[in-house]
């Protein structure tokens, strides 16, 4: 038996998607990584927005719900890296976006940032 899936939340970035759909299509996103998928509603959509736009998303997530999991197995644009981050992001390719919506501490919001802009280069970086 599979665990039950976990009650969708009223605190989720659904309530903001189309204020960040604006903004992944100023940007034109193409990879977006995102941190923290909690029940996975927006992480669907998010993949829905990225797919049909030949983008892809890398979610990350220390239990990622069923639903997230099972999309995963049969769409390219979507992959899961269950893990606590910042440790999961070790080996994952920074994105274009990155959603920083995981564990709100300073430690590991710092090493998340430093993971989405790297060295900081001489580009704008990421949104």
């Amino acid at each position: 038996m599979s665990a039950p899936e976990p009650p969708v939340l009223l605190h989720s970035l659904l309530s903001f998607r189309e204020l960040i759909f604006g903004c992944l299509e100023v940007v034109e996103a193409r990879r977006i990584v995102e941190i923290g998928s909690e029940s996975g509603g927006f992480t669907l959509e998010l993949a829905d927005w990225a797919a049909a736009r030949g983008g892809a998303v890398v979610s990350v997530d220390p239990e990622p719900a069923g639903r997230v999991r099972a999309r995963a197995e049969e769409d390219r644009a979507l992959q899961v890296v269950a893990g606590a981050s910042p440790g999961a992001l070790e080996g994952v390719e920074p994105g274009d976006v990155h959603v920083i919506d995981g564990d709100h501490n300073h430690w590991t919001v710092l090493r998340e940032l430093r993971h989405a802009y790297g060295d900081g280069g001489d580009g704008p970086g990421p949104l």
